[in-house]
């Protein structure tokens, strides 16, 4: 059983796939006391959780060993939406070099990078901002990296670029 508090906001990466997961609250953000079964995940998979103030338990239902990476933003939380958002894996050449947004809002933007092989990876077109980048496939699968950092291909990133100022620390 642990606590969640209302902050801070946090992304999942799914490094490998994984098993169902039950999870059994005792307080929540709008019900008390209920019990949920998170499906089965795909590497690949982004969560963006909305922060919600919570008290359960978590149980994995898998029969195979489950990899992820939570990155809690330490950002100001902007425009969060209501219900978590969840991006499924993409399909993309892993031929080409490419940059997709998958998702923006106030707080951060979640790119997905493709790094074809024998090739840099491509820059960001908000070099500004600060970056949290994992590797989802290749040679440094599951590495987590500040910022982007000259990589060569083959391989499949999730940059997370931050968009707003880090929050005063809270105690």
């Amino acid at each position: 059983m642990h606590e969640r508090p209302p902050t801070p906001t946090s992304v999942y990466i799914y490094v490998t796939d994984g098993g169902p997961m039950r999870f059994k609250h005792i307080t929540g953000f709008s019900v008390p006391g209920y019990t949920i079964t998170r499906p089965p995940v795909k590497a690949g998979a982004i969560r963006f959780a909305h922060a919600a103030p919570e008290t359960h338990s978590v149980e994995y239902l898998g029969d195979i060993p489950t990899e992820y990476v939570r990155i809690e933003l330490r950002t100001e939380p902007l425009d969060i939406p209501f219900r978590d958002v969840r991006i499924p894996p993409a399909a993309l050449d892993p031929t080409k070099s490419a940059v997709r947004k998958e998702y923006e809002n106030g707080q951060i933007r979640i790119l997905r990078v493709v790094c074809a092989a024998g090739q840099t990876c491509p820059k960001s077109e908000n070099p500004d901002d600060p970056s949290i980048v994992t590797v989802v496939t290749g040679p440094h699968k599951g590495e987590v990296r500040w910022s982007p950092v000259d990589g060569e291909g083959p391989m499949e990133e999730v940059r997370i670029e931050l968009e707003t100022e880090p929050v005063a620390a809270r105690n």
